[in-house]
């Protein structure tokens, strides 16, 4: 008992001497800045609703620079545009919408985006969310005679979050 006492004794005295220690190497923690998701909904309403709808890929061009996209590829009926971390491929009949660099909170904020906008489109309907086991989301919508996927992927660590728009 005694040296069960004096061991405790010497734990309680060296206690402070450690935490004074550990909160001297202790630095201030800086929040987080908040997450902005840029907004989806204007890109795919004027650049990639036309294209899906049967549009030239011309015509989501000047579309998609119009909302400060720049071409960086294009050849025939396919073009890349891309504006900081967004990423836009059009094809005939088809729009790919690419959020480069996203975080775990840019899913369900533009998921709950698409559900306040596709119903506006005409007839709707929603698919169940999806998750794997890596915790990467997908979900199928259908809305004014357009097939929209939302989907997540991570490839060496980077996530990128993805919308297609077809017929």
């Amino acid at each position: 008992m005694k040296r069960t006492g004096l061991a405790l004794a010497m734990a309680l005295l060296a206690a402070p001497m450690m935490v004074g220690g550990v909160a001297a190497q202790m630095r201030p923690v800086r929040p987080a800045p908040p997450v902005t998701v840029p907004s989806v909904v204007p890109v795919l309403e004027k650049a990639c609703l036309p294209v899906a709808g049967g549009q030239p890929v011309a015509a989501g061009i000047a579309a998609a620079k119009s909302l400060g996209f720049a071409v960086t590829a294009a050849q025939g009926g396919l073009a890349t545009l891309r504006q900081g971390a967004m990423v836009l491929n059009l094809a005939p009949g088809n729009c790919v919408l690419t959020l480069e660099h996203s975080g775990m909170a840019d899913f369900p904020h533009v998921d709950h985006e698409l559900t306040g906008w596709l119903p506006r489109l005409g007839r709707y309907w929603a698919g169940g969310m999806q998750a794997d086991a890596a915790g990467l989301n997908a979900r199928k919508f259908r809305a004014g005679g357009h097939t929209v996927l939302i989907w997540e992927m991570a490839d060496e660590g980077e996530r990128q979050l993805n919308i297609n728009i077809g017929k």
